[in-house]
């Protein structure tokens, strides 16, 4: 490398140094950056560009620059022992701020663009510039970068990332405070990944003391969407009226301090209580206002659609359901959203195996595996591995039908998903009875149906996804009944309803 070196003119070496801050690839607008040019018409960096790639010290695949990762080295040392590291750093960490700032306030103005989406073949460079303002101690700068890609963490997906950011943040911070703002922040987006992740203990206490901060300092939009997904929070762990009144809160209180994306998705998740309680007429006028606010913003509603689509399927139309779906699917691959689309693959499996579909089902399931190999949504994989089972559990597959359903009770319990519990346990009687044990089946059919009444069976779920039609439910009571004397039958559900749902062992089933 040091023959390479020698033969490079002094700008070209300045060029090779300070291209090595970079991690990963980089664009041209950031090169020109390093090397402090004003204008972006500027050839000069261009051309230095060109001769360190004649030199094969520098790739270009036709849209970003790369060092191999040698090379790379190579230059970084160089650069550290001209005495330009830090000031190289700091010329690097203000472009991708600027950039990320830029990228949100485009979001709040215009929904998803290509700013935004920009930011994906960026991270590795922000998250460089974010590690260095923790090691220079910034932390308050540190965090309002990371709370500044919110759009980036809940738009396109990367939940897990953004919470591994807070994380490496808290774990630099040690005892140190931060200040109020930032705090607040950061505890109201973390809060709102873990929700989404599926940790919902942590993500409420998160948004609960959001809530107060951002309440202290009167941030009205931020409490709206604190709210909003502490919301969801409550649906995902069946408080459904607590949902209820925070949703109706965003839409009343705090109507005119909240974005349309928020009133949108206040109003779809709205409509998604009331399809699960029942109230069609109510969804349906809550996914029409939000229709119009979709139009009105430009924003594309994939979520709306996807949700009319349940309540058509939640009412028995099913063409309507899969036509409702298909679309939502659409809107969701044009915009990337990858961890919404696996939910609705496990909706259109359902409804595919409802109708006796079968192979047109497992394709559905097969679409969401693929998808959960790059993207992350622990509740849609719990409920997919429900529908697998069912699945095979229709095909006489018993043995199939039971590895799946163990995965799905497993992540069930692990999500405290109870009304999801009692949908997997209820398949599992259906897999004891099947395998010729009624006494057991019948114990864990009393488990369900005594959770089933505490709740009140009216307020479960309209959807075919988490509990069979009533008519089924009451045909699997008598086939377990038959296969039994009464008072065996009455003495087995007894003891099934003294048993919490989430008490039973998923290795059970093989017994």
């Amino acid at each position: 490398m040091d023959l390479s070196y020698e033969t490079l003119s002094e700008s070209e070496r300045d060029l090779f140094e300070r291209s090595a801050i970079f991690s990963g690839s980089f664009t041209l607008s950031a090169a020109q950056m390093i090397m402090n040019e004003s204008s972006p018409k500027s050839m000069k960096t261009v051309h230095l560009i060109q001769r360190l790639i004649e030199k094969s010290l520098l790739h270009f695949d036709g849209h970003r620059y790369e060092f191999l990762f040698t090379v790379r080295e190579y230059a970084l040392q160089r650069l550290i022992d001209s005495g330009e590291f830090k000031e190289i750093h700091y010329r690097h960490f203000n472009y991708f701020s600027n950039l990320v700032a830029t990228a949100e306030t485009a979001y709040l103005h215009s929904g998803m663009d290509e700013k935004l989406m920009a930011l994906v073949s960026e991270l590795e460079n922000i998250h460089s510039a974010y590690k260095w303002l923790l090691e220079q101690k910034r932390f308050d700068q540190a965090l309002n970068l990371v709370n500044a890609l919110w759009p980036l963490w809940f738009e396109v997906g990367f939940w897990q990332v953004g919470c591994k950011w807070y994380e490496e943040a808290y774990s630099a911070l040690g005892s140190l405070s931060l200040h109020f703002e930032p705090r607040a922040m950061a505890q109201a987006i973390e809060g709102t990944l873990r929700v989404i992740s599926g940790e919902h203990s942590r993500g409420q206490l998160l948004l609960d003391k959001a809530i107060h901060s951002l309440q202290e300092i009167d941030d009205r939009s931020w409490v709206s969407r604190c709210l909003l997904y502490r919301g969801l929070s409550d649906m995902g762990t069946g408080q459904y009226d607590s949902a209820k009144r925070r949703f109706e809160s965003v839409l009343t209180t705090f109507h005119s301090d909240s974005d349309n994306k928020t009133l949108c998705r206040a109003l779809d998740n709205l409509a998604n209580i009331q399809i699960w309680l029942h109230e069609d007429e109510a969804a349906l006028s809550s996914l029409q206002d939000s229709l119009k606010l979709a139009r009105q913003a430009n924003e594309e509603p994939f979520l709306t659609l996807g949700i009319l689509g349940m309540l058509e399927h939640s009412k028995g139309n099913a063409d309507r359901a899969e036509v409702l779906y298909e679309e939502s699917l659409q809107l969701m691959s044009s915009l990337g959203i990858s961890e919404m689309q696996m939910l609705i693959y496990v909706l259109m499996a359902e409804l595919a195996r409802s109708k006796e579909q079968y192979s047109v089902s497992d394709l559905y399931l097969k679409e969401c595996d693929k998808i959960s190999m790059t993207a992350n949504n622990p509740y849609a994989e719990c409920r997919a591995y429900e529908v697998r089972g069912r699945l095979y559990l229709d095909q006489h597959d018993i043995l199939s039908a039971s590895v799946f359903l163990e995965r799905g009770l497993v992540m069930c319990k692990s999500l405290k998903l109870p009304v999801e519990t009692a949908s997997c346990l209820e398949a599992w009687s259906r897999c004891k009875l099947a395998r010729g044990f009624a006494h057991s089946a019948a114990e864990l059919f009393g488990a369900v149906d005594s959770f089933l009444n505490s709740v009140g069976f009216e307020r479960l779920p309209a959807l075919p996804m988490f509990l069979p039609p009533s008519s089924s439910y009451s045909h699997l009571r008598q086939d377990i009944k038959a296969k039994l004397n009464d008072k065996d039958f009455r003495t087995a559900l007894a003891a099934g309803a003294k048993q919490p749902i989430d008490s039973h062992d998923p290795k059970s089933l093989y017994r």
